[in-house]
C-alpha cells in the first residue's frame, strides 16, 4: 500500500526470531519506527492526498438500538477463537473456525451495510477480519514456532 509504513513485529522481518524477547521486539519497533518517520517526513509534502470523499449520509439506514447482534457476535467470535484458534491448534479446528467465521462475517457485513455506523460495529468488523487472517495464516504455517502450535505438525517418529 503506497505511503503506508509498518514497524515492529507486524513487518515479519524475522529480526525477533521464533522465541521473541521483549527487548528484541522493542528494538525492532524503535529502529523501524524511526526509519518510517524519517522517510515519511521526507515525502509528506510530495504526496497528493486529495481524495474526493462525499459526506456521510445515513438516510436509508436503521438505528442499531434495536439490535443486540453486535454483542452476540462478539461473544461468538471470542468463544470460537478460544476453542479452535488458541495456543494449541489443529488442522481440523482451524477448518471449523474458518467455516464458522464466514457466516458471522457475512452477517456483520449485512449489518454494516444496513445500519448506522457505530464504533462498536466497526470494531466487530475489524475483529472478524483479523480473526480470518489469523486462521488463514495458521493454516499456511507448517511448523510449530512461538505462538503457533499445531498438534498435526508434531513429529511422532522422534
Amino acid at each position: 500500500i503506497r505511503n503506508l509504513f509498518a514497524a515492529g513485529e507486524c513487518t515479519r522481518t524475522g529480526m525477533h526470531g521464533g522465541n521473541r524477547l521483549a527487548s528484541n521486539s522493542l528494538l525492532e519497533a524503535f529502529v523501524y519506527a524511526k526509519k518510517c518517520v524519517e522517510q515519511g517526513v521526507s515525502i509528506i509534502d510530495k504526496i497528493d492526498n486529495k481524495i474526493d470523499i462525499p459526506d456521510w449520509k445515513s438516510s436509508g439506514t436503521r438505528s442499531q438500538a434495536e439490535f443486540n447482534e453486535i454483542g452476540i457476535a462478539r461473544k461468538e467470535l471470542r468463544n470460537l477463537m478460544q476453542k479452535y484458534v488458541g495456543i494449541v491448534r489443529s488442522d481440523q479446528g482451524l477448518q471449523i473456525a474458518l467455516k464458522k467465521l464466514e457466516p458471522l462475517k457475512e452477517q456483520t457485513e449485512n449489518l454494516y451495510n444496513e445500519s448506522t455506523i457505530t464504533p462498536q460495529l466497526c470494531e466487530l468488523r475489524n475483529m472478524l477480519s483479523i480473526a480470518c487472517l489469523i486462521v488463514k495464516h495458521s493454516q499456511e504455517r507448517r511448523e510449530n514456532r512461538g505462538g503457533f502450535y499445531n498438534l498435526d505438525l508434531i513429529d511422532h517418529t522422534a
